[in-house]
């Protein structure tokens, strides 16, 4: 359980309320395509290998919106100032 807090704070995942990351979780939970499931494996293993060219990277194969990780960097990003997106 403290590896999965670590995780959730590596990956910014802790900005989210409880509620979203839950929700997020059961969302990719529920995707059985093979070839989403290896790029996020990909990016899940370039993560942990201190890689991070893929955060600048434009949209990756298999990948849309409503099924994108929870911090994931190819979402609009909240304005600093009013938290709106």
């Amino acid at each position: 359980q403290s590896q999965l807090g670590e995780l959730v704070e590596a990956t910014g995942a802790d900005a989210l309320t409880i509620e979203e990351l839950a929700g997020a979780l059961l969302s990719i939970a529920a995707v059985t395509d093979p070839q989403r499931r290896e790029a996020w494996r990909k990016r899940g293993a370039a993560f942990f290998s201190g890689e991070r060219a893929e955060h600048t990277s434009g949209r990756g194969a298999g990948d849309n919106a409503h099924s994108a990780a929870p911090h994931d960097p190819r979402l609009p990003s909240p304005d600093p100032a009013t938290g709106a997106t």
